[in-house]
């Protein structure tokens, strides 16, 4: 949703994807944080691009993003509580843009959201406001949304990587659970990694170029 009196409208492909040479700084990496972490709300952008953007220029590329039809405006309901978040994801034009340029790097397709759940936004935002608290730690190394992982375990939304000293790092993989959550989902994926981890396999994970 969004209250912009007029939209632009793309007439070809072609258009679409040569669009990016338009896009300002701030609009292309703002747009690729969204489409690599999937739904984002506006707190989250102020936080992680503090030290890069500043609140209005912020502000005016997520208005801009939003008149070219590139990422969506979501009022998200919390948990039956009539609160309503804001919050932005990728739009159909936004994905095909991303894809195009930057195929190797995995994005969720917008059409996929309604099938994981009325709170799938929820999900993304724990795991967002997790990186939002290890981003600008000493030890923090970086992060990736979705990594391709050995197989036999559950994919991870997010995995993170931090120094544990000299020539230590640390890998940690994070699944973000809620409270409507079936307690065997997490039973499963415990499971999973036990019998993984005791068969003495080593993980293998692959950065998507996240």
């Amino acid at each position: 949703i969004h209250s912009l009196d007029k939209t632009y409208v793309f007439h070809s492909y072609d258009e679409l994807v040569t669009f990016k040479q338009r896009l300002t700084e701030e609009q292309h990496a703002i747009l690729t944080f969204i489409g690599i972490h999937t739904s984002v709300r506006f707190n989250h952008l102020l936080y992680l691009f503090k030290d890069k953007f500043s609140r209005k220029r912020i502000n005016d590329a997520l208005q801009g993003l939003l008149y070219y039809r590139l990422i969506e405006k979501w009022q998200v309901e919390i948990f039956d509580m009539e609160i309503l978040e804001e919050a932005y994801t990728l739009s159909d034009n936004g994905f095909k843009l991303l894809k195009y340029w930057q195929g190797n790097m995995f994005y969720f397709a917008p059409e996929r959201l309604d099938n994981h759940g009325k709170y799938v936004h929820l999900r993304y935002w724990h795991d967002i406001d997790l990186l939002c608290h290890l981003r600008y730690a000493p030890s923090f190394m970086g992060h990736i949304m979705h990594p391709s992982i050995s197989k036999g375990v559950s994919t991870p939304p997010l995995s993170f990587v931090v120094s544990g000293g000299e020539n230590r790092k640390f890998n940690f993989v994070v699944y973000s659970t809620l409270l409507s959550d079936i307690k065997d989902r997490l039973k499963r994926i415990i499971a999973r990694w036990k019998a993984f981890v005791e068969s003495g396999k080593d993980v293998i994970m692959q950065d998507l170029g996240n």
